[in-house]
């Protein structure tokens, strides 16, 4: 006997939409450049913990750009 499988809805399929678009995906960058870029200011080299906290905030820092260039153009004419 066959059974049809349903799968579910994503929970928010808007916020996965919208981060597609170029004009959104820039500020939302800009806005997580500058929470990392405090957080790697405030380290206090001195602590113990300085070494794993660099190592978990400068990826994030180097790597970040590239959200915008995978970021889709919303007109397919257009070249981004």
């Amino acid at each position: 006997m066959a059974t049809a499988t349903v799968s579910p809805r994503p929970a928010w399929p808007g916020i996965r939409k919208s981060l597609g678009n170029p004009i959104v995906a820039t500020f939302a960058i800009l806005i997580y450049l500058a929470v990392v870029i405090s957080i790697l200011i405030s380290l206090n080299r001195a602590d113990l913990w300085y070494p794993f906290y660099s190592l978990v905030t400068f990826p994030a820092f180097v790597l970040s750009p590239y959200v915008i260039m995978a970021s889709k153009c919303r007109e397919p004419s257009r070249r981004c």
